[in-house]
């Protein structure tokens, strides 16, 4: 803990950017977990709110969430965001690059896509004024195969998933990390909808 302490204070402030993201982007799996459509697009896009509040605060720039609502829902596609089937296929920008990827890595390529997009802004020296939706919307179609790549990596890196480990609700194991354990084995038919969920909320009580 002291280690990683001492190695944050040598961090320029693009690692530390990129550090943020790759943490959201953990807890973005988790959120794309939630199995109703409406609920996990708030909950997702909460995490991705709070991921720019930092951003926004590390790079010294006014922060306002109404209007990067307004552009997490522009760089989407308009209406009504739900990262379900129907919405998946019927994206403007990515919708035809998505084939057989699951919510949850979904949601944290969406989240890993938003955060490096606002790096690059800040880093050259732009705010939430002069932000270009056309040009983030050609980096999230340009990136998002790698998004998917990267996130796997981050996935295996801070959680290390072993898909075929039971799950011990009692562990110290990161509470992300067991939901989606938990999403794999239900995946697997190993267990039922009805004992993923009561796991599920075993596991969100201790959060």
């Amino acid at each position: 803990m002291l280690e990683k302490a001492i190695q944050r204070n040598f961090m320029n402030k693009r690692e530390r950017a990129e550090e943020i993201v790759n943490r959201y982007v953990i807890f973005s799996l988790g959120a794309g977990l939630v199995p109703v459509p409406l609920l996990n697009t708030a909950a997702v896009t909460a995490v991705q709110i709070a991921m720019l509040r930092r951003l926004t605060s590390l790079y010294g720039v006014k922060f306002s969430e109404s209007t990067l609502k307004a552009f997490i829902t522009s760089l989407l596609g308009s209406g009504s965001v739900q990262l379900g089937g129907a919405f998946l296929r019927g994206l403007p920008i990515i919708g035809a690059l998505i084939g057989g990827i699951s919510i949850p890595v979904l949601s944290s390529a969406i989240t890993y896509l938003i955060g490096n997009m606002f790096i690059e802004h800040f880093e050259n020296g732009g705010t939430l004024e002069d932000f270009d939706i056309e040009k983030g919307k050609q980096y999230f179609k340009e990136q998002f195969d790698k998004a998917v790549e990267k996130v796997n990596e981050i996935k295996n890196q801070y959680i290390g998933i072993d898909k075929d480990k039971p799950v011990d609700s009692h562990s110290e194991e990161d509470p992300f990390a067991k939901l989606e354990k938990l999403y794999q084995l239900k995946q697997k038919g190993i267990i039922s909808d009805e004992e993923f969920e009561a796991k599920k909320q075993e596991i969100l009580k201790n959060l």
